[in-house]
């Protein structure tokens, strides 16, 4: 079986950036409403998909792992320019935007959204001297600030942590080959999950090296030119994500418990599964309606700033539930459908505009600077 086109994979890879972004938004806007005293009845009830923002943040992380090994993979091995240079485009691409945004997200609670409303929000404020210097350095979840500010910034500190071991796995790549070292990854994750846990009372989400780590085999799965990759590349991916996608939902609950937290690593870990697999059928299945889909010009143009979507969404929803929408605030459903409908499309709109004046300018800059 050939490896795709580089054009094809960027296109869908992009497209489904769009889609995990527009699914946390929608889970976040249902995390804005209380449906204690009106719960949803029959179809209502499937809007409890989006409960599940978590999924949506693994895949980010495995989608992570999977292009920043596409080079590794598809070259001689190696990281091209060595970690030094590696770690200067990461920082590039990733702070500027991150520090415009969180700078967004302070003003924004300064001036419209700095008071507790029974909302999602109420775990971002107040803002103390703590969390702002721990935001700073991207180790707001060590001191548990993991929510204040902005509670999507938790991830970013996470994946920015993998990012320094990234060249640590390259290199296991190379000694250890990719089954063992991802093995080994999986058993270090959850190990330093556990020690983390037990020792400073917060667990860095540090499982997600793991779930990185899948996507870096999946990716050397659909590129690379090992022999033993090779054999699994012809492994009927499609049937493997089907299957892993009936064990996430048994392992889900349901709509009556949807906040319950208790073996989320082991839900993740599946997930994170779920997403390699995925990643690798839709890498070669040409005539698949969802890469085709994925491919499509709407999603890859939305998932170009996906970044940027992340990272704003949050304070954007708290505005238009406190401002455009509170005459709904009796009425959850109604306000579901007004975030939905209307702040989902809004939010995209404003987070372009964000990433043409915050993120699209440090793109362009990195490839001349490190050129």
């Amino acid at each position: 079986m050939e490896s795709p086109s580089p054009a094809k994979h960027f296109r869908y890879l992009d497209g489904l950036r769009a889609a995990a972004a527009i699914f946390v938004v929608i889970h976040h806007a249902l995390l804005q409403i209380d449906f204690t005293h009106q719960p949803l009845i029959g179809l209502q009830k499937l809007i409890y998909i989006f409960i599940y923002g978590r999924y949506a943040v693994d895949l980010f992380i495995v989608i992570s792992g999977f292009c920043l090994m596409l080079p590794v993979a598809k070259g001689d091995g190696t990281i091209r320019g060595g970690a030094i240079y590696f770690f200067k485009r990461r920082a590039w691409r990733i702070l500027p935007t991150y520090y415009f945004a969180m700078a967004l997200s302070l003003l924004l609670i300064w001036l419209l959204v700095n008071k507790k409303t029974g909302t999602h929000w109420d775990i971002s404020i107040p803002v103390t001297e703590k969390s702002f210097f721990t935001h700073i350095f991207l180790i707001h979840d060590v001191f548990g600030n993991d929510f204040n500010i902005n509670h999507a910034f938790w991830s970013i500190a996470v994946e920015w942590r993998i990012y320094f071991l990234f060249p640590v796995l390259v290199l296991s790549w190379r000694k250890l080959g990719p089954i063992l070292t991802t093995i080994m990854a999986l058993l270090f994750s959850y190990i330093l999950f556990e020690l983390c846990n037990r020792i400073i009372g917060s667990s860095l989400n540090a499982h997600y090296i793991g779930l990185f780590t899948m996507g870096m085999l999946g990716a050397s799965i659909v590129f690379s030119c090992n022999n033993s990759l090779c054999r699994l590349r012809s492994l009927s991916w499609g049937y493997i994500t089907v299957f892993m996608t009936v064990i996430i939902i048994l392992i889900s609950p349901n709509y009556d418990e949807p906040f319950r937290q208790e073996l989320y690593i082991v839900k993740d870990y599946f997930v994170g599964l779920w997403s390699m697999s995925f990643l690798i059928m839709i890498s070669f299945e040409d005539r698949n309606w969802i890469s085709r889909f994925l491919s499509c010009n709407l999603m890859t143009f939305i998932g170009t700033f996906s970044y940027s979507i992340y990272l704003i969404h949050a304070p954007l929803l708290q505005i238009f539930w406190q401002y455009l929408f509170s005459p709904f605030k009796a009425q959850p459903w109604l306000m579901f459908a007004s975030l939905s409908i209307f702040g989902t499309p809004a939010i995209i709109g404003l987070s372009y505009i964000f990433f043409l004046a915050c993120e699209q300018p440090f793109i362009s800059k990195r490839k001349k600077i490190l050129a």
